[in-house]
């Protein structure tokens, strides 16, 4: 005959092993995940004709007239595919004629390789491990 408290207890160690099992899942799962990366630097824009360092943020003129605030940052995969899109923030007259831009964009990890692009100026690869630190991109002539 089966006591009431043995029959309690006939559950508890099914219930233990899904808990663990559970458990250990999604914290795999979640160390599994790709993590995010984030793609940050500046922008130098350097060229005596092409650089309005006159207000109280810089930009390109000319050839370089779209470089600036708001302008677009794309970041690739090996094969080109877009994986993010950010912009360039508020531009900074470094000198009379340069102007330095920040940006930053969140991508996927585990690329292995990414491509920069800030408007239409040609994409720069890069290895992940050298996005631990800040890029350092430039334009000029």
């Amino acid at each position: 005959m089966i006591t009431s408290s043995h029959r309690r207890r006939r559950w508890v160690l099914p219930v233990t092993a899904l808990a663990a099992v559970l458990i250990f899942g999604v914290g795999a799962t979640f160390y599994l995940l790709p993590r995010d990366l984030t793609v940050s630097g500046t922008l130098e824009l350097a060229s005596v004709r092409d650089v309005d360092t006159s207000g109280t943020s810089c930009r390109g003129t000319g050839g370089f007239g779209d470089i600036r605030e708001g302008a677009q940052v794309v970041v690739t995969d090996p094969a080109g595919a877009t994986l993010a899109l950010g912009s360039l923030g508020v531009g900074v007259a470094k000198a009379a004629s340069a102007c330095v831009f920040p940006l930053a964009v969140t991508v996927p990890a585990g690329r292995k390789i990414y491509g920069v692009e800030v408007s239409h100026h040609g994409r720069v690869q890069y290895e992940e491990s050298a996005l631990s630190v800040p890029l350092k991109l430039e334009l000029g002539p």
